[in-house]
């Protein structure tokens, strides 16, 4: 059992997602990511957006309100915090550095390497040569304020550098005593197998959720087989899943989703269509969309760690009221009913 809660989270409401909860009410428990990696919550506080909007399309992102989501995810025992680099050019690294203050050591940090900013023409480049991975390194300890990172992953693959040359480096930097532990993100099968020629990883980070389930058939059942730690990313579907939206919606000016094709036309409206039909069964358990779908994730056999955005207090507590209960087998195969739908 991942989480104890002993108090109730009541019915969703309008506001379903702002569920006040007390520390004494509430302990998140931990567990090891993959075979060899550090005791972690399966709530991962993800900082993308404590980026802010700056060439990365977040818009109205307050640095005192990322703190203080920071600060409740501490209240509500969250160790797990997920970076990158290239978050607002290092922005989201120097944030989290503040929030966590003398609390770093209690906390597991994951950040990520490889990729950065051109220009405004050229925009973003992947670049995991062995020198750039290390000189990432460096730049991101000096903004976490940290003399060790927890968990240093490849943001993406650079077809340019072979994987296993790309791996040596991190594991590299473990024999310096700079990182605890290596991972990646975003990798296809063929290019895990190619990095584990140089040794072994912690984790792999992929997207998944309700909507996208391409990695069941591959990447989840390598990582079950090889004992890799799975750290899902975009469960709520970059916010469809979480059950606030309606054809009507539209997004802030500068919000990377307006061009996203998920959130355009005919798909946009299929994906509100299954939402629809997925909130019965979040009441079933007196849940919100957000809890049933970061659920629905970590129900995966493979899912250790659901990596889940958060703006503001409200999505922390939010969230973590996706653990200590499990979708039972009937309903799960309703939700795959629907899903499956057109």
């Amino acid at each position: 059992m991942l989480c104890d809660y002993s108090g109730n989270l009541g019915k969703p409401t309008a506001n379903d997602d702002e569920i006040a909860l007390r520390k004494d009410e509430f302990r998140m428990e931990t567990a090891q990511l993959g075979k060899d990696g550090p005791l972690v919550t399966p709530i991962c506080f993800g900082c993308w957006s404590m980026g802010g909007a700056w060439r990365f399309g977040w818009a109205d992102i307050d640095n005192d309100e990322s703190i203080a989501a920071v600060h409740k995810a501490l209240d509500l025992g969250v160790n797990f915090f997920d970076n990158a680099a290239v978050y607002g050019l290092g922005h989201a690294e120097t944030v989290l550095a503040e929030a966590l203050g003398d609390k770093r050591k209690e906390v597991v940090i994951a950040t990520k390497c490889g990729v950065w900013w051109f220009d405004d023409e050229r925009g973003f480049y992947r670049n995991s040569l062995p020198a750039q991975i290390k000189r990432d390194c460096e730049e991101s300890l000096r903004r976490l304020r940290t003399d060790y990172i927890d968990l240093y992953q490849i943001h993406w693959p650079d077809d340019k550098v072979p994987c296993d040359e790309s791996m040596r480096a991190l594991l590299d930097l473990v024999q310096d005593g700079k990182v605890r532990y290596v991972g990646v993100c975003n990798y296809s099968v063929d290019q895990m197998r190619e990095s584990m020629k140089a040794g072994w990883f912690t984790s792999s980070q992929p997207p998944y959720n309700m909507l996208r389930r391409d990695v069941e058939v591959d990447v989840l059942p390598l990582c079950q087989e090889n004992d890799t730690g799975v750290m899902a990313y975009s469960p709520l579907a970059s916010g469809i899943l979480a059950g606030h939206y309606t054809e009507a919606t539209t997004l802030g000016e500068g919000d990377w989703r307006n061009g996203d094709p998920a959130f355009q036309g005919e798909r946009f409206k299929s994906h509100l269509h299954k939402v629809d039909h997925l909130r019965p069964v979040a009441q079933k358990y007196g849940k919100t969309m957000v809890q049933l779908a970061i659920a629905w994730v970590l129900r995966h056999p493979a899912a250790d760690i659901a990596i889940v955005g958060m703006k503001r207090p409200s999505h922390v507590e939010g969230a973590v009221g996706a653990v200590g209960w499990e979708i039972d087998d009937e309903d799960m195969a309703h939700i795959n009913e629907i899903l499956a739908a057109s």
